[in-house]
């Protein structure tokens, strides 16, 4: 399937989703001309009029697609099919010819429409919440979901970025080396006794976090990246809990390159959940999740290769 029909189809779901929300359609695109034509016309179309009729919709929407997603690629902004998770994609099946005649007539006026960032910003949290949502309790949630093949940086230049240095934490007072590269983007962030100062946002991450932040309607202001080398760098349980962490905002999680097990666990009790966690793998913790769970990237003998982890967080200062 060529993304065009990608695309369309992806724009028909939407609109389905939308419709019963708002019960309306965004403003239709045909020409005042056309619309009252079809006003004047008495007498239903024929149907072999009506098949021209709607060919000729056809035609024109195909060319505001091509047109839209052109500009987009052109200003070097997330064209409306990365928006979409590969789950969802693979979901969306054919339409029948009437029914996708109907939905078209509903959605000419999406189509490079410069209010489509406003609606497809609610859609896109109805999607992502709704369908991959998993709850651990009545207060605390996960989502898990895929990036779109669109953003996925190149695996090379993100772990060419790792400082030369491993981290640094402080326990009991001594400073000693994290098992893993470790630097923090845009805002700084305190950890284990230590203030880690934010580093300007290199380019490779701009469309991660214009991502996150559409997705999940958050201000995320730092970036988190955390470099593991093999199985032996690992990150311990803990809670993102850093004092200048906004209260209850989202915590979304990127993994780049080896797969790796991402553990759950809950405090206070045996509870443990294993996720494994692919290249293009996002997971996005919420809730009141960081105060009854921690989380956790285990060492593992066995050998394995790379990985990038990137987060995504909301910071007060």
């Amino acid at each position: 399937m060529d993304s065009d029909e990608q695309f369309w189809q992806a724009v028909c779901a939407l609109v389905d989703e939308e419709e019963r929300k708002r019960q309306a359609v965004v403003p239709a695109v045909l020409s005042q001309q056309e619309r009252k034509q079809n006003e004047q016309n008495d007498e239903p179309d024929t149907s072999q009029d009506q098949e021209q009729f709607w060919n000729d919709v056809c035609t024109l929407v195909d060319e505001e697609v091509k047109k839209y997603e052109e500009e987009r690629k052109r200003q070097a902004v997330i064209s409306l099919p990365a928006v979409l998770s590969q789950q969802q994609r693979k979901q969306i099946k054919p339409n029948t010819s009437q029914d996708q005649k109907s939905r078209r007539q509903a959605v000419i006026g999406v189509i490079g429409d410069p209010r489509i960032d406003a609606v497809l910003a609610s859609l896109q949290k109805t999607h992502v919440y709704s369908s991959q949502r998993f709850e651990l309790d009545d207060k605390c949630w996960y989502i898990l979901d895929t990036l779109p093949d669109e953003i996925v940086p190149n695996f090379e230049e993100l772990w060419m970025m790792h400082p030369k240095q491993l981290g640094k934490i402080k326990i009991r007072g001594r400073l000693i080396s994290t098992p893993r590269y470790v630097q923090s983007y845009g805002k700084g962030y305190f950890f284990s006794g230590v203030h880690h100062k934010g580093e300007p946002i290199p380019d490779i991450i701009v469309p991660l976090l214009s991502w996150g932040r559409a997705t999940f309607r958050r201000h995320f202001n730092e970036v988190l990246i955390n470099w593991y080398e093999n199985g032996s760098h690992y990150i311990g349980r803990h809670s993102d809990d850093e004092p200048n962490l906004v209260p209850g905002s989202a915590i979304v999680s990127m993994s780049f390159g080896e797969t790796r097990t991402f553990r759950i666990r809950a405090k206070g009790s045996t509870f443990k959940r294993d996720i494994n966690l692919k290249n293009g793998s996002v997971i996005v913790m919420g809730g009141e999740m960081q105060i009854h769970y921690t989380h956790e990237v285990p060492k593992v003998c066995t050998p394995v290769g790379r990985r990038v982890n990137i987060t995504l967080r909301e910071m007060k200062w």
